[in-house]
């Protein structure tokens, strides 16, 4: 992969092409096979000799062309063209806008690569001086074509109601909102997206009034089963309570993974993808499980096991078992979504809405401390 090393400490957004050399084997086409040497006419049969007549000379055959020899494949060598960002500020962190090719190294596999072309690009979601209004989208051509402006930043809010509770869903608007109204430039185009909404729904605006509109009727619903939003929600809702968290730890993450895609197909620049989402965890607490997710009754069908160690060590260490193993599962979920932004250059930051939590769940659940704390860290790391 290639790297960018920085001469001077300094980052304005610039944009450099690297053009990689890749070596391609493309044999041949199919050579047309060569027609039969002609073969000499046939003899007639030779008449018995004549006795005292001179012997005949003997006939000999027509040399034959040897075969051609197959061709080997000719190495054929191609440009590729790779795209490199960088923002660089200095100390201070200002903006350093005076860079030029010579201050910056790129190297593919340790190898230098030479910077074909070297662009500044200004980005503060300001129209350039002289230019009008920006452009409003209202269509998909009009959203494509804006999308494809290097000073044009794309940003993206994914509110995953399934891992965000009421209480902080309430909480974290007014910073969302400050955010909106004092960093998303006139230029700049947002979207938004629920784990549920099919990506032909999520659109980009200029539109910041509707977008806070949106903000303002989230509702968190972690831990929350009924009532179902619709007919995917209503086909397992009497499942238990640790299925139906995991089929929710699925559709949130398979929905980033092609919210990912969606956003690499707009453009290859760098895009924003903002994350709302207290965490993701595979391990349900015995205090909250059920047999059926409707039903509102939890603790109940469980083995029986608290988690505590101080009261059940035996339980415990069959908890931490369980969690280790759930823990493990969703790390590879998570590598599959961060691996999906770097081929699509997203910058995905996860945004939690409880901020400095203490606990993972509330007093009136019975989970105890210990099992809280760790509940507590699996969904912070």
């Amino acid at each position: 992969m290639p790297y960018v090393t920085g001469v001077r400490s300094a980052v304005v957004l610039l944009t450099m092409w690297v053009a990689l050399a890749v070596t391609l084997a493309q044999p041949q086409p199919p050579q047309q096979p060569q027609p039969p040497a002609a073969q000499p006419p046939a003899q007639p049969p030779a008449e018995p000799p004549v006795q005292g007549a001179p012997p005949a000379p003997a006939a000999t055959a027509a040399p034959q062309d040897p075969a051609p020899e197959s061709d080997q494949p000719t190495f054929r060598t191609g440009i590729n063209f790779v795209r490199v960002d960088a923002i660089v500020t200095d100390k201070q962190g200002r903006p350093v806008a005076d860079l030029t090719p010579a201050d910056f190294e790129i190297a593919e596999d340790g190898k230098p690569q030479a910077i074909e072309t070297f662009k500044l690009i200004r980005v503060d979601g300001n129209p350039p001086p002289g230019e009008g209004a920006p452009r409003d989208i209202n269509s998909t051509f009009a959203e494509e074509s804006e999308a494809r402006r290097d000073d044009v930043r794309l940003f993206v809010i994914f509110f995953d109601d399934y891992h965000v509770r009421l209480g902080a869903s309430l909480a974290v608007k007014d910073d969302l909102i400050k955010f909106i109204d004092t960093q998303v430039g006139p230029l700049d185009m947002i979207a938004m997206m629920y784990p549920l909404d099919p990506l032909r729904a999520v659109s980009f605006t200029r539109n910041k009034g509707a977008v806070i509109k949106q903000i303002l009727s989230w509702q968190g619903r972690k831990y929350q089963y009924v009532p179902p939003r619709n007919m995917f929600e209503e086909q397992y809702a009497n499942y238990p309570v640790e299925m139906v968290e995991k089929i929710r730890n699925q559709v949130s993450l398979s929905a980033l993974r092609g919210l990912m895609v969606r956003l690499g197909g707009m453009r290859e620049g760098r895009k924003t993808l903002i994350v709302v989402s207290e965490g993701y965890s595979d391990y349900v607490p015995p205090q909250m499980r059920g047999t059926n997710a409707s039903s509102g009754i939890r603790g109940l069908g469980t083995t029986g096991m608290t988690g505590d160690a101080s009261v059940d060590p035996i339980g415990a260490m069959a908890e931490d078992r369980q969690r280790f193993f759930g823990d493990l599962d969703i790390l590879n979920l998570m590598r599959d979504v961060t691996r999906d932004a770097n081929r699509n250059n997203v910058s995905m930051y996860m945004l939690d809405p409880r901020g400095l939590a203490g606990f993972e769940f509330d007093i009136n659940e019975g989970v105890g401390m210990q099992l809280d704390a760790a509940s507590l860290r699996g969904t912070q790391d």
